[in-house]
């Protein structure tokens, strides 16, 4: 359930009549009509229930309902009808038989029904000019000579008969009141009362007997979270009376009823109690709640106690204040309990839900306690319901108005026990046969002669009758809040087709409809960090803005955010309200609340710069240039031996790069190899030549590839040739050379040649002594 939008109009000078009581020194004034924003239900539409096959209907004139029942067990089932006019009730079984039929206003009677299933007809054969019926059915296997058992007392609903039609309503507040003026009692705990089998073994195996009742204030407190879900939580301020014991006793509950079986945990309340587990015998459920026993004393009579629930803020959680007061002066808050949910709305309210959980407010009298059935023997005394609320900025305890004579979230009930209205949210108890009952008697208030009708934007009408030349001084919210995320904002108010600046003073001559004409205004919240436009209007960053409903806005984000020259961020997603796209414009049509994310990816600047042709992420390139993703995988292959000419080649032993992409990079890929040039020897002799620390011997021609900036040399080496009489040398003086480009090296040896002079002195030796000889 969404928050109610409460529009308040402040008239001054309007006052029906001066009330001087007052409780706790505030005064006691009826809320206002407009309060409780009276609508009238729709044929659609049904009153809660209580038993198997209860309900209230609306049934204009010549219609008709029909509620189909099952029956699980053969048993003489009673029939209870309670109307403001004559109906005709029939019950026909599954194959259209007529079972039973009645006429009346108040029908009592019984009827005997095998298992199956069936068809209640209720016919509104009047001609009133009424606009509808409102009814009352109870069907039941259960005796009723005592009456229908219920928590009877004074209750708020959410709908009231008024006019002689039905309406539905719905209010809010942080406190009830209720007041128990009990002159004497007499009663007992009945174990056979009409509940379930569950609860009549519970009463057995536990031996619950003897007398006692319990008089409990309830509400329902509605919690709007942090985090935007609705929870439910049912309060109970109880009046515990053990005529056993002679004690009483002041105690409180809170359960739990977001959800039906919901939980409670002592790490999510906060109070003087803790929370039980139990089993609950009539639901057949395993439940938990908060409790706390707050004072008790000994039981006499007159007895005069006021019960107080009370609503407030506990930093961001609701905190729920249980009190009582014997004066009606001083309250003793006896447990201040902390639901421990981050909230940013919470209050009691009143609105008209359905079972199995009503979200009413009553002050009811039922058994002490466990589901338990008290009948009263005697009763004298009297229950008043009130709660706090704000009138032109002033409070007032306003007596509950619409009021009913029973309650439906408690499992505690009653009979013989009589309730008669004496107004202003009072009640007399007397003992006799229990019914329901609508209690109060009210038509919507009128004043006199014209009607002023005020339209508001949530087109909730209130209207009044005030007297001819009444002087109405109006003043409207000029900002209603609905939500952290909307609000309304007032440009003027429109009396008759006139406008007028708020506030205003207008006086009645004619029936007059005043329409204070508000704006909805939206909030759009852009999370950024950067530029864009709305509606060409420069922004930057998160903002928060509000426009008026239904506003066209063209938004435009930056595409690429550049940071320098080497890195960028590239818009990759607009996120709104969780729906992404991949485009950098919108358009919207502002009707309701917007929120945009830009999701922008960090992009860095890889530079590859080669003198040959590679590979980067299997795509050839000679040379790149790009931005890449952050975070990118990067790999580079290319040949280990890369030729550039016909003399030059990149020799590449690691050919094999892989980088993660965590800043911009420029890479150069010769780096990464050795730049060689063609080296040409010859050499007619063999010589050595040192390379690196290796020596290649070289004779007559040999070329290779040598890294561009290496020392070579060649080694000095000598050749001699001799014959007897001469001799030839060939040597070579050795060179170093420094490699930077393509080289023939002709390795060149000097020569020199001479004579044997030994051999020629020898042989000159020789031949003159062989002439000597012969001569």
């Amino acid at each position: 359930m969404n928050k109610k939008i409460f529009f308040i109009l402040i008239i001054l000078l309007l006052s029906k009549y001066i009330n001087s009581q007052s409780l706790f020194n505030i005064p006691i004034y009826p809320a206002p009509d407009s309060f409780f924003n009276l609508q009238p239900l729709s044929s659609s539409n049904s009153l809660p229930g209580y038993l198997s096959v209860y309900d209230i209907q609306y049934i204009p004139s010549n219609n008709y309902e029909i509620a189909t029942f099952t029956i699980n067990q053969s048993s003489n089932y009673y029939i209870y009808f309670n109307m403001t006019y004559p109906v005709n009730i029939n019950i026909y079984n599954s194959n259209k038989q007529l079972l039973y039929n009645q006429s009346g206003s108040n029908i009592f009677s019984s009827i005997n029904l095998s298992p199956g299933t069936y068809n209640m007809e209720v016919y509104n054969y009047n001609n009133q000019s009424t606009t509808g019926e409102a009814i009352s059915y109870v069907l039941n296997s259960s005796s009723f000579s005592q009456g229908v058992y219920l928590p009877y007392g004074i209750s708020n609903l959410g709908f009231a008969f008024i006019n002689n039609s039905v309406y539905e309503y719905n209010y809010s507040t942080n406190q009830f009141v209720g007041y128990i003026n009990l002159q004497s009692l007499q009663d007992y705990i009945n174990n056979y009362c009409p509940v379930s089998n569950n609860i009549q073994q519970y009463y057995e195996n536990n031996n619950i007997t003897g007398s006692g009742i319990s008089i409990q204030l309830n509400s329902m407190l509605y919690i709007e979270t942090d985090s935007g879900s609705n929870q439910l939580y049912f309060l109970q301020n109880v009046l515990d009376l053990n005529q056993s014991s002679n004690q009483y006793y002041i105690a409180d509950n809170i359960w739990n009823y977001t959800s039906q079986g919901g939980l409670l945990y002592n790490q999510s309340i906060l109070g003087s109690g803790f929370v039980t587990n139990y089993y609950n015998q009539a639901e057949n459920l395993n439940e938990s709640y908060y409790y706390y026993f707050g004072y008790e004393n000994q039981l006499s009579f007159p007895l005069n106690i006021y019960l107080v629930t009370n609503i407030t803020q506990n930093n961001s959680y609701p905190e729920v204040q249980f009190g009582y007061s014997f004066d009606g002066q001083n309250i003793i808050w006896y447990d201040n309990v902390t639901i421990l949910v981050p909230s940013n709305y919470f209050s009691m309210i009143v609105y008209p839900a359905h079972p199995p959980y009503l979200l009413d407010s009553e002050l009811v009298i039922g058994g002490p306690g466990d589901g338990t059935c008290s009948y009263i023997n005697n009763i004298n005394g009297t229950l008043s319901l009130y709660f706090l609320y704000q009138n032109n900025g002033s409070e007032y305890y306003s007596p509950s108005r619409f009021n009913f004579n029973y309650g439906l979230n408690t499992l505690e009930t009653s009979t013989n026990l009589q309730t008669i209205y004496i107004g202003d949210g009072t009640i007399e108890l007397i003992p006799g046969q229990s019914y329901m009952n609508y209690l109060s008697s009210e038509n919507i208030q009128q004043d006199n002669n014209y009607t002023v009708m005020i339209e508001y934007p949530n087109n909730t009408i209130y209207e009044s009758q005030y007297p001819q030349n009444t002087e109405l001084n109006i003043t409207f919210p000029d900002y209603i809040n609905i939500s952290n995320y909307s609000y309304y904002y007032l440009n003027n108010i429109i009396v008759n087709n006139q406008s007028y600046k708020n506030p205003a003073i207008i006086y009645i001559t004619n029936n007059t409809i005043i329409i204070p004409n508000y704006t909805l205004y939206y909030l759009l919240s852009i999370y950024s960090p950067y530029n864009y436009t709305i509606n060409n209007y420069s922004y930057i960053g998160n903002n928060s803005i509000y426009f008026p409903e239904g506003t066209v806005l063209n938004i435009s984000f930056d595409n690429i955010v550049p940071v320098n020259n080497y890195t960028i961020y590239y818009l990759s997603n607009i996120i709104l309200n969780n729906q992404y796209y991949n485009e950098s414009t919108l358009e919207i049509n502002l009707n309701n609340y917007t929120i945009i994310y830009t999701d922008y990816t960090l992009y860095y600047l890889l530079n590859i710069s080669s003198p040959f042709e590679f590979q980067l992420n299997n795509i050839s390139y000679y040379n790149y240039s790009n931005f890449l993703v952050n975070g990118s995988l990067i790999n580079i292959d290319f040949n280990q031996l890369n030729y550039i000419n016909n003399y030059e080649r990149y020799y590449c032993p690691n050919n094999k790069l892989s980088y993660i992409l965590y800043n911009s990079t420029s890479l150069d890929l010769a780096n990464f190899c050795q730049l060689q040039y063609l080296i040409n020897f010859y050499s007619f002799f063999p010589v050595n030549v040192s390379l690196n620390n290796n020596n290649i011997l070289i004779n007559g021609s040999y070329n290779t590839y040598i890294n561009n900036g290496t020392y070579i040399y060649i080694e000095p080496v000598k050749y001699t040739y001799s014959s007897f009489f001469t001799y030839e040398t060939y040597y070579y003086n050795g060179h170093s050379y420094l490699i930077n480009g393509p080289i023939n090296i002709n390795i060149n040896f000097s020569r020199e040649s001479g004579y044997n002079i030994l051999n020629i002195i020898i042989i000159i030796i020789i031949v003159a002594i062989i002439i000597f000889i012969l001569y």
